[in-house]
């Protein structure tokens, strides 16, 4: 079964089942997955929301990181996650919308020079 598997460290045992029915169990194989890109700021879910919205981040390289939500004048409106994750790990950062009105927000990631960026729709 081919899968994408999301950066971090995975741990597996691989099972045989041979002619005679019989089966074994390899060893425990770990595997490192790294991040494709240089910064990655996943889809907010559930997208609307009504309360809570949560979105992954990771680095490639270890830097610092901020996450912050913008409402469409450019104001930030709520700071999720400011300090140095470690390189080639995946975060979940939760917005809390429950005291943010109605409309269209900006969930914005910067890091390294680098900026990504995820609309949000919260509503009433």
């Amino acid at each position: 079964m081919d899968q994408e598997l999301d950066p971090g460290t995975h741990r597996f045992r691989l099972q045989q089942k041979d002619l005679d029915g019989s089966t074994s169990l390899s060893g425990v194989e770990t595997v490192d997955v790294g991040l494709d890109e240089a910064v990655r700021l996943s889809t907010p879910a559930p997208n609307p929301t009504t309360g809570t919205a949560t979105l992954e981040f990771g680095v490639k390289t270890s830097t610092e990181v901020t996450v912050s939500v913008y409402n469409v004048l450019g104001q930030r409106v709520q700071t999720l996650y400011q300090g140095t994750p470690q390189a080639d790990q995946v975060r979940d950062v939760t917005v809390d919308a429950s005291s943010l009105p109605s409309g269209v927000y900006f969930v914005r990631m910067k890091a390294d020079g680098q900026t990504a960026t995820q609309r949000l729709t919260v509503v009433r």
